[in-house]
């Protein structure tokens, strides 16, 4: 898996993915942003929260789980400037809390 960033102008940079697919990123408007992309820091949480969802639906379905809906939710304070770390964040479904917390504990 491979991916390129190029840095365009001011703090606005296009993202490739080895499949050729692109992505605008663009700063806040206080650092130089024009608002005409989503913030890196939004793209990672959406990518880390997008694994984590194809991890779960696939232990769900081996689970022989009926699966109707699966959402991963990132709180609105979850990075802060300059985190060093990952944030938490949770993921529910309808299915069983049992299962969910058993399935959870395997992908953490």
């Amino acid at each position: 898996m491979k991916a390129r960033v190029k840095w365009v102008e001011d703090v606005l940079f296009v993202g490739e993915s080895g499949t050729g697919h692109t992505i605008v990123m663009d700063g806040p408007e206080e650092a130089g942003g024009h608002g005409t992309g989503m913030r890196p820091m939004e793209l990672l949480l959406l990518g880390l929260g997008g694994c984590t969802s194809f991890d779960v639906i696939d232990i769900l379905k081996k689970s022989r789980q009926d699966v109707t809906i699966v959402w991963l939710k990132f709180p609105q304070n979850a990075v802060r400037k300059h985190q060093k770390s990952l944030p938490k964040f949770m993921c529910t479904t309808p299915s069983p809390v049992a299962t969910l917390n058993r399935i959870l504990s395997t992908v953490r």
